[in-house]
């Protein structure tokens, strides 16, 4: 209920950090005002890895006290930070963060040797990039999909959404659905 509460707070004052300051906001103030003095600090970063490096600072103490392989997880963070700085706003990087995840990641990540050569991959082409199948199908290839509509007005956009579909259609066989 607190984040809730939490998260109405800040979206209804324009995204501003001062609602964490709200002695009515919680009981428990003192991690909410840790909080504030974080967010505040990731906010005067310069850069988006420089944002995330405060937070991991922030969070990989408390990650080893939660989790058993928190040096297995901690290394996703390395990941996370090479991808950030490809980006030159928080926004671009969240977007295409949710756009093209990693498929690297550590957590998630079994025993790479028990690879099953007939198992279904599903996947979307922005995560697709540097990938090969034997066969691929494309779901909903339809106008205002792919492109996306909202890519039809900007030149580079437009380019982007060319870009994605070449991985798709460089596979030995496409079935479009």
């Amino acid at each position: 209920m607190t984040a809730s509460k939490i998260t109405q707070a800040i979206t209804s004052s324009n995204d501003s950090l001062q609602p964490l300051l709200d002695p009515t906001l919680t009981k428990n103030k003192a991690p909410i005002n840790e909080l504030y003095h974080l967010l505040i600090k990731a906010q005067q970063q310069a850069t988006v890895a420089d944002i995330l490096q405060t937070l991991i600072d922030f969070y990989a103490p408390i990650l080893k006290t939660l989790e058993d392989n928190w040096r297995e997880r901690s290394e996703d963070f390395r990941v996370l930070i090479n991808l950030a700085q490809e980006h030159s706003s928080l926004d671009n990087f969240l977007e295409n963060l949710a756009l093209d995840p990693p498929n690297d990641s550590v957590a998630v990540m079994t025993n790479p040797e028990d690879k099953q050569t007939d198992a279904v991959t599903i996947s979307i082409i922005h995560s697709a990039k540097g990938l090969e199948w034997p066969v691929v199908f494309v779901n909903a290839l339809v106008d205002g999909l792919m492109p996306n509509h909202r890519s039809l007005h900007e030149f580079e956009a437009l380019e982007e959404e060319r870009k994605l579909f070449y991985v798709p259609v460089a596979a030995p066989k496409l079935i479009y659905i």
